[in-house]
């Protein structure tokens, strides 16, 4: 049975405002009944395309009028939005995600809280932490870059932490050999249709992964990328013994062995050990 009947969505009175609201990134039954319920009641929704919206409206049975926001508007239109949410509430949405997340929102939440208007943001689905809880890398820390481009990555080569980005079929794999050249210490995720019927999430190397999508009659779908923090090569005692040689700065004892030992994350103690024994080789 659909979901549209057996829920009937209530039409409620809001405050004059700015409604920011999460809409599906692909299963359109992804969406909460707070969500529904704020498209239903404000009076005009900004969104990027409208016969995008039109389809997650109709789905509801929600009758709210669109309006277009998006790359191509301007201050002027800004201006316009925020003289309509001083008398109206209206909301904003993407095509499908998380507003003002790779999208030109942002400009227009601070302009209307510089005009000291109702603003809130409600909850729901977002790509980038759907792909980084699917992908099973580290996520006490993360670093989301939007689109991939090479600019931007290069910037982050070294960076300590899980990396997002977001990518287009006709990208990946060009994407993909750039990270295998650059990012050889990174294990990546690569999530494909995410809540749809075809979702799809390739772990592995990057070899291992171009190949799987080079197999591929054809690419096709919404892609996030997810690479691992860069994996600590493991050093011999002799890769630690030519650091303690290589002290160009002329560190003492006590300040070189933390600085080895931080830097390359290893036990202080086995630093301590080789050192000395370094100092007694010299004697």
């Amino acid at each position: 049975m659909m979901i549209t009947n057996i829920l009937t969505i209530p039409h409620i009175e809001l405050p004059t405002g700015l409604y920011v609201v999460p809409t599906p990134i692909g299963n359109l039954k992804d969406i909460t009944l707070r969500a529904l319920e704020t498209l239903k009641s404000v009076d005009y929704i900004y969104c990027e395309n409208t016969r995008h919206s039109k389809k997650l409206l109709s789905h509801y049975k929600i009758e709210t009028q669109l309006r277009t926001y998006n790359d191509h508007c301007n201050a002027k239109d800004r201006v316009h939005i925020i003289e309509t949410a001083k008398a109206h509430p209206i909301a904003l949405i993407t095509d499908a995600g998380m507003p003002l997340i790779s999208d030109p929102g942002y400009k227009l939440i601070q302009e209307i809280y510089a005009q000291k208007l109702f603003t809130t943001v409600l909850p729901g689905p977002c790509a980038l932490v759907t792909a980084l809880a699917l992908s099973s890398m580290p996520s006490d820390r993360f670093l989301f870059l939007g689109f991939f481009d090479t600019s931007k990555a290069e910037k982050v080569i070294s960076i300590d932490t899980t990396l997002i980005f977001y990518e287009s079929p006709k990208r990946l794999l060009r994407s993909l050999n750039w990270l295998s050249e650059h990012m050889q210490d990174r294990t990546i995720s690569v999530c494909r249709e995410l809540s749809k019927i075809h979702e799809e999430n390739i772990i592995g190397t990057y070899e291992d992964v171009i190949e799987q999508f080079q197999n591929k009659p054809s690419i096709k779908g919404e892609f996030a990328l997810v690479l691992s923090p860069p994996e600590q090569k493991l050093l011999s005692d002799d890769d630690i013994l030519k650091l303690i040689h290589n002290n160009q700065y002329n560190l003492s004892a006590k300040d070189l062995i933390k600085l080895i030992s931080d830097s390359c994350k290893l036990p202080k103690k086995r630093v301590y050990n080789l050192y000395h024994k370094s100092q007694t080789h010299k004697e």
